[in-house]
């Protein structure tokens, strides 16, 4: 390598001037040799995945200050230039070591580190490219609590046909993607699905994913998190300016559609109003369905009963039902259209359709209610005399199944509730336990038990989840699997959250853990869901 030195000259100027510019220059020099930095690394590419940590730790190493006796002696700058026809600089670090997260899309990036002696001032500059990899990223989006705060949190897996392979756990992704800036509120819900490419008026993002709090909702860059405040979902409802302040969601369900990316999608706010929109300019967000025909308002509770994947039901209908809190009733909507009606009681001493249970006035509150593909399942408790019943109609049909009162183990206390889509079993925890109970065809034949029990760890939530894509990946036996998020109190806040999925042993016999699939080091999961890749 060429040696760099610095001169001094000591020409006195009087004499510079007074003698021709073709004379030779016989000034006095002294030579020194700089304190030169040479990297031993930083060669030709590196590889990082989207939405993980770059970090560098270079070996570097100087002529004259191998020990670096004066740390402050340097000044360090990691940088990259953007893949824009005017390539903008971009600093992402100032330290010796780079911990950069990437929120950067796919591509590959000039990219420099440079190092300041702030003695002689001489800088030093190595150039390599950094390749951004087109991460996979599809796993169980986590919005978990930590210290009483909202927390979005991410398993990620990779997916080599025909295997899942786990990836990473990324904590804190809204606000490594956004630089800092926190989600406000405690956790309330998260939710991802496909929402096709924007038409007419809505937030210009493809694919859906909603993080909610008890102060706001807002969807994110489906890609790398990223936030603006026009993702916030007042922005997808046409009455935008007319909204309550508190405006946000409980509750926001993707239901049945012709197409995946051409499903109808509900929004339940913290009110009890009701929304929909659809992929249609027409159908979007902006009228409350929750007015009767009188043009009076009632609440709406954060329930749907309805399945999520209409590919995967295709003899099912496009009607969800709703549960009207105010006057205690069970309201229909059929997409299109933006009508809600009461649903019918079944006419008395009709053999073929029962009448086991008022549609119309149920006189009790819902504590639950969810679909699979043919039935609708709803949990209800009656205040006055604190008993629990379990309920169940044909969705096409609206034939009654079943109503019968629950007779389980600390019920009255559940927590949590998850129905099984083959099954029909109703699993429900109450600290630690998860407890199964079996409706059968009757009170008589109706059965419960302990299947599995945490100890002085606590439940927070469970589910059993419905995909939408690439059945191979994602077969119907996959959306039978319960999935169950715990905690521990006694460890480190934000690292004490656990999910496990768990196979229903034959005949209901118990839950056996699937293998290779318990996750920890998170928050405390209070809501949950899958982001797919198609």
């Amino acid at each position: 390598m060429l040696k760099k030195y610095i001169y001094t000259c000591l020409l006195a100027v009087s004499a510079f001037f007074t003698t021709s510019c073709s004379k030779e220059d016989l000034g006095n020099y002294n030579y020194h040799e700089i304190n030169e930095a040479k990297f031993s690394d930083l060669n030709g590419t590196i590889s990082v995945d989207m939405l993980s940590s770059l970090k560098i730790t270079p070996k570097v190493a100087f002529t004259q200050d191998s020990a670096i006796v004066d740390p402050s002696r340097y000044a360090y700058e990691w940088s990259y230039l953007t893949n824009d026809p005017s390539p903008i600089k971009t600093i992402i670090g100032t330290s010796k070591d780079l911990d950069f997260f990437v929120t950067l899309n796919p591509g590959t990036y000039a990219t420099s580190y440079k190092i300041k002696d702030n003695v002689t001032g001489v800088e030093f500059l190595k150039r390599f490219n950094v390749t951004v990899k087109t991460a996979n990223m599809e796993g169980w989006l986590l919005m978990t609590e930590v210290n009483g705060k909202a927390r979005f949190d991410m398993i990620s897996f990779n997916y080599v046909k025909p295997t899942f392979t786990f990836d990473h756990i990324s904590t804190d992704l809204f606000g490594q993607a956004n630089k800092g800036i926190q989600l406000q509120g405690k956790p309330k819900m998260i939710y991802s699905y496909d929402c096709g490419a924007l038409k007419g008026y809505g937030i210009n993002l493809p694919w859906a994913i909603y993080l909610g709090t008890n102060q706001s909702t807002d969807r994110v860059n489906q890609d790398n998190f990223t936030w603006k405040p026009e993702y916030n979902i007042r922005y997808e409802n046409l009455n935008r300016l007319g909204l309550p302040n508190d405006y946000r969601a409980d509750l926001i369900k993707r239901v049945y559609g012709s197409t995946l990316s051409g499903s109808t999608c509900y929004t339940i706010t913290s009110a009890g109003d009701l929304y929909m929109t659809a992929v249609t300019p027409a159908n979007k967000y902006g009228v409350e369905l929750n007015v009767d025909a009188n043009n009076v308002k009632y609440k709406v509770a954060p329930f749907i009963g309805a399945y999520e994947n209409a590919i995967a039901a295709p003899n099912a209908t496009t009607t969800c039902y709703f549960y009207d809190i105010t006057n205690k009733r069970f309201m229909k909507q059929t997409s299109p259209s933006f009508g809600m009606t009461t649903v019918a009681d079944p006419p008395t001493g009709n053999a073929a359709k029962p009448f086991l249970f008022s549609f119309t006035n149920t006189g009790m509150d819902m504590l639950y209610m969810n679909a699979n593909k043919t039935e609708v399942f709803a949990i209800f408790k009656n205040r006055e005399t604190n008993k629990c019943y379990w309920a169940s109609w044909v969705t096409k049909t609206e034939v009654q199944t079943a109503f019968q009162e629950i007779v389980a183990p600390e019920f009255d206390k559940a927590e949590n509730f998850a129905v099984s889509n083959l099954t029909k079993y109703l699993f429900y925890s109450v600290g630690g336990k998860v407890y199964m109970y079996k409706p059968g065809t009757s009170f008589a034949t109706a059965s419960s038990k302990l299947v599995w029990d945490y100890g002085s760890a606590n439940v927070s939530a469970m589910k059993f989840q419905i995909y939408y894509y690439n059945f191979q990946k994602y077969p119907d036996t996959e959306t039978d699997k319960l999935v169950v998020c715990s905690y521990d109190p006694a460890l480190p806040e934000g690292q004490n959250g656990k999910l496990e999925k768990f196979d229903i042993q034959a005949g209901g016999a118990g839950l056996t853990q699937v293998p290779n699939y318990t996750f920890t080091g998170f928050g405390k999961v209070q809501s949950f869901t899958y982001r797919e890749r198609k």
